[in-house]
């Protein structure tokens, strides 16, 4: 994760939901699904990546289609519930990108167990390095979207 300046650490605990999803702690996040190639986005704001990808795991867990963008492009990841729902059974999920027509695949929980992982291990990360980030209004926002998955 790239360092942040000492003027962005300064403004840490304060600064707007919006900046820290845009300007903080880019880095390199990796993507995979069965049935396509990793993917590695470089560079990419981590804190804007985890709403999405949040938002996505919330959509899809209620049986929805999820999507993730990026703010700095205009690619997408769809994932999409496949088939009707089996209560009793894992749900199995698309993965589209828009810039790849090959489809990747993978079920439901272990989609929403992992963002709920990423979710958890990101924002750790980021409080072991920025103590400062414990009063930001957005970590508390994040923190209760993971713990609603």
């Amino acid at each position: 994760m790239a360092e942040l300046t000492e003027k962005q650490a300064d403004r840490l605990a304060v600064t707007s939901e919006m900046n820290l999803r845009s300007a903080y702690f880019e880095a390199d996040i990796e993507f995979s699904a069965s049935g396509i190639e990793s993917e590695v986005f470089r560079r990419t704001p981590v804190l804007d990546f985890m709403f999405c990808l949040l938002l996505a795991a919330h959509q899809v867990k209620a049986g929805e289609e999820g999507t993730i963008s990026f703010t700095e492009n205009d690619m997408t990841i769809q994932i999409a519930p496949v088939g009707e729902a089996d209560p009793s059974e894992d749900q199995h999920l698309a993965i589209t990108r828009s810039w790849d027509p090959r489809a990747g695949e993978c079920g439901r929980s272990e989609f929403v167990q992992g963002v709920a992982h990423f979710a958890e291990s990101g924002p750790a990360d980021i409080l072991a390095r920025y103590p400062s980030f414990a009063e930001n209004p957005t970590r508390a926002k994040l923190e209760q979207l993971r713990a609603t998955l």
